[in-house]
């Protein structure tokens, strides 16, 4: 949205600037407009379980909220990030069979692979 800052965006998804930056390999504090950016989500005691975020043989897993692109599907988007659609949904309660772009989802990603 536009006139979001690094920190403004950690504050919402309960993480760090810095999370942030790394994740996305930025350099700089600065937003370009019309980036699409990968959010560390920030864990807390509210948190119900994350078994399925626990380190494996991949890597360490991470949360990210991602934002959908015109013309992405699930299936694409598994694809991309390595995982299934259904651990996808099993993330998403309620998630249709389709997505727009523009919506936002839970995956969780190797984080070395991002």
């Amino acid at each position: 949205m536009k006139g979001e800052s690094l920190k403004d965006l950690a504050k919402l998804y309960n993480t760090s600037p810095e999370a942030i930056k790394n994740v996305n390999r930025m350099k700089e504090n600065r937003i370009a407009p019309g980036r699409h950016l990968l959010i560390p989500v920030g864990l807390n005691e509210k948190t119900p379980d994350k078994g399925y975020m626990t380190p494996d043989r991949s890597g360490r897993r991470q949360e990210i909220l991602y934002r959908v692109r015109r013309g992405e599907t699930l299936v694409k988007i598994a694809k991309e990030h390595e995982v299934r659609v259904s651990d996808i949904r099993a993330w998403n309660k309620g998630l249709g069979k389709k997505v727009r772009a523009g919506q936002k989802i839970k995956l969780v990603v190797n984080v070395d692979q991002i």
